[in-house]
């Protein structure tokens, strides 16, 4: 695994509307780079990607507009007010697609930044 590697993984959610959560198949980003983590460390952070539906108003500060020159299928968004943590057994064993660039994955940094309301 590797920070702003993008898999497809099954994930619960919660669906708009606030419906009990159930288990989709999601791309996920993973935040965090294997080589400075705990090597102890049994869960991943990842943030999830969903269909653009933003009807074009633009990503919002906690937002990262993602699309085919990413290597997504289409218009995609991530949203960084959700964080999540799985094993990394899990993790490692989804299905891995490709590797944000590192300037996808500072505007990543700065939308869960953003997104979690934190304070340097």
């Amino acid at each position: 695994m590797i920070r702003g590697g993008v898999y497809r993984m099954r994930v619960q959610v919660t669906q708009r509307g606030g419906t009990e959560p159930e288990w989709l198949d999601k791309y996920i980003v993973v935040l965090q780079d294997p080589a400075s983590m705990d090597a102890g460390a049994t869960n991943f952070a990842f943030v999830i990607c969903s269909t653009d539906r933003t009807a074009g108003r633009g990503p919002r500060a906690f937002e990262v507009l993602l699309g085919r020159e990413d290597g997504f299928e289409g218009s995609t968004i991530l949203d960084g007010r959700w964080v999540y943590t799985y094993p990394r057994s899990e993790v490692a064993e989804s299905e891995y697609q490709f590797t944000l660039s590192e300037e996808r994955m500072e505007e990543v940094s700065l939308a869960v930044f953003c997104g979690l309301q934190l304070t340097p």
